[in-house]
């Protein structure tokens, strides 16, 4: 029931209640007016009672819309041959373009010749990168009996280490949230090219 109802069924029986006691002083003594006028004021406060609760029963049982704050959306990756900045040290993978791997190619690159030696990169991720994704192999114009072994670590905890030969090629994909230094090595038998293909590195989420 609305405030407007109770209000105007308010009136209706407060008139009806005024109408009746004016047609019973025609009719009655006068302890029989007092009885009625009295008990119309009873209805009427009662109702006015009822009138009240159902304004505040309006007002408390009103809907109330809940606000969540929508996480901000996870930034895009951005390839390493864009951030040349964060390369601190190096001996090796210092060539950039496009290479073929296991007859794919790879467009954003980093590659260097190697004849049996060992070489590295590091990058400083500033505890600002959450991923570090790229695909580590031997391009397709290599020796054919080279073999390579990589590691790669992150603020000197190992956090993969392969081995790999022509034709292969090893996907990495790594959680580098809060590392400060990556470190990435490899030692090579054989002569040829050893590259990262299209690494990329995705910024940490803030807020």
């Amino acid at each position: 029931m609305s405030v407007a109802v109770s209000i105007r069924e308010l009136f209706v029986r407060t008139v009806g209640l005024v109408h009746l006691t004016t047609n019973s002083e025609r009719r009655s003594s006068n302890g029989s007016k007092r009885r009625l006028a009295m008990t119309a004021v009873i209805l009427s406060v009662a109702m006015a009672g009822h009138v009240a609760r159902a304004a505040d029963d309006a007002d408390t049982t009103a809907p109330i819309k809940s606000q969540r704050e929508s996480a901000p959306p996870p930034a895009p990756p951005v390839l390493l041959n864009d951030r040349e900045e964060l390369i601190v040290d190096a001996t090796g993978f210092d060539e950039t373009g496009a290479i073929m791997m296991n007859g794919a190619e790879f467009t954003n690159s980093r590659w260097n010749y190697t004849s049996t030696g060992t070489a590295y990169i590091d990058l400083n991720l500033g505890r600002s990168y959450a991923r570090f994704q790229t695909a580590i192999g031997l391009t397709d114009d290599s020796d054919t009996d080279i073999t390579a072994t990589f590691r790669i670590l992150g603020d000197g905890t190992q956090l993969q280490t392969g081995t790999i030969a022509l034709g292969q090629v090893a996907t990495i994909d790594l959680d580098t949230t809060d590392i400060l230094r990556l470190h990435i090595e490899y030692q090579s038998h054989g002569n040829g090219n050893i590259a990262l293909g299209n690494p990329a590195l995705t910024p940490a989420t803030t807020g």
